[in-house]
């Protein structure tokens, strides 16, 4: 089978479409032709071991200290189950699903074993492969937070980076529960983001958002450029900045003894990349609650430029990656 593979950290580049063994599904597993993938931002961090300040080492520890330990990228997929491993129950082959490899990655490939108690869902039928994968990573990231913040009805939310894979799902997410949502993006992405939902929207290129006057109940940053401390007088007294990206090991401890900072970290996992959350999302998604947005859409031979894409920080939405003709 073909997949995208890298066999050294470093530039897009590094990316070679090659064929490697069709994987067999062990017991308790499923065998899925994957249809579509994302690069996300998660992948090209991974790839380029380009992470927050004092994390490189570590990163490298887990994710290989010579050369990648997954050779082959990819945390979610949508595609169609070609063989159910001995036990498994509740699916079977020509089964269209939804799901995640988590951080074991994967899914830039033709075909991916996936376990059968994992993050796996149905995928609807009047998503296409491309509308529900493209909803997976931010709306699970998106939806995690709020879970975990307790946002609610009437709370006002100033979503930084509104117009990311991230933010396209929390604006519209946080509208579907009540929230007052004001978004910050650039100019040229403010008419999405109104579609999306926003109440008010701030181009970042024009205003600094944290100049506002306004008070909010939470700060969602998607960016990494709004620490607590120069956003705290934007917070009600008991606000709380939801901290998706942060710049150096640094603010992660600082923000991990905040009572007022929200970081959810890999134990987390289990709840962000999960058959629940998925489940829920492709329930949102054919309800209107999540809208698909997709800046563009490569083949998997054209995995070096959907790279070089994400590399640029300035994708709105998701990157997608057709696998299938």
């Amino acid at each position: 089978m073909k997949a995208a593979v890298y066999r050294e950290f470093g530039p897009a580049e590094n990316v070679k479409i090659e064929q490697v063994d069709k994987p067999t599904p062990k017991a308790g597993e499923i065998l899925v032709k994957v249809i579509a993938s994302t690069v996300d931002i998660a992948d090209v961090r991974v790839r380029a071991l380009r992470v927050p300040g004092g994390l490189s080492f570590p990163t490298r520890l887990a994710m290989g200290p010579f050369k990648p330990k997954h050779p082959v990228l990819g945390l979610q997929l949508s595609g169609v189950i070609e063989q159910v491993g001995e036990g498994v129950t509740g699916f079977s082959v020509g089964d269209e699903v939804v799901g995640s490899s988590g951080f074991k990655f994967g899914c830039h490939a033709e075909y991916v074993c996936l376990d059968a108690s994992g993050a796996i869902a149905a995928k609807p039928d009047s998503l296409s492969h491309e509308e529900a994968v493209s909803v997976l990573f931010g709306g699970a990231t998106a939806k995690a937070y709020f879970d975990a913040a307790g946002l609610k009805k009437g709370d006002r939310i100033l979503i930084n980076g509104a117009s990311g894979a991230v933010g396209v799902a929390a604006v519209p997410l946080a509208k579907q529960i009540g929230a007052n949502v004001t978004g910050v993006c650039s100019g040229k992405n403010a008419e999405l983001v109104t579609s999306l939902g926003a109440d008010k929207v701030i181009d970042y290129t024009k205003a600094d958002f944290k100049s506002s006057g306004e008070k909010f109940d939470y700060i969602m940053d998607n960016v990494g450029n709004a620490p607590f401390g120069e956003i705290e007088h934007l917070l009600k007294p008991e606000g709380k900045l939801l901290v998706v990206i942060f710049k150096n090991v640094w603010e992660m401890i600082k923000n991990s003894f905040n009572k007022r900072a929200l970081l959810l970290t890999g134990d987390d996992e289990k709840d962000v990349m999960s058959a629940k959350m998925y489940k829920k999302l492709m329930e949102l998604t054919i309800e209107g609650g999540l809208k698909p947005v997709i800046d563009a859409t490569y083949t998997l031979e054209e995995v070096v430029a959907a790279h070089n894409h994400v590399d640029t920080g300035r994708k709105v939405g998701s990157v997608v990656l057709r696998i299938a003709a």
